[in-house]
């Protein structure tokens, strides 16, 4: 009985979990007003390769691509036109 107990509290762990990640080979029956890559409060979005920032999407849409700086500069790679 116990050990009944315990898979049935591993299978809904793992069903949890597995709803909750992205997949790399795509998801389906998401809702974009639901399920979506970003934050939920006002700070920005990074994006790292190699462990270094590559790109951050601040909270006001601005998207600053590169290297050199994206974070203390004032230039933009590209700017929301949203």
């Amino acid at each position: 009985m116990m050990k009944q107990k315990l898979l049935v509290v591993a299978l809904l762990t793992s069903t949890f979990t597995f709803a909750q990640s992205w997949n790399l080979t795509g998801n389906s029956g998401t809702n974009s007003s639901n399920n979506f890559l970003g934050t939920t409060d006002n700070q920005p979005l990074v994006l790292k390769t190699n462990n270094t920032e590559a790109m951050r999407i601040l909270p006001d849409g601005t998207v600053k691509v590169g290297t050199n700086d994206p974070v203390g500069s004032n230039e933009s790679f590209l700017e929301s036109t949203g």
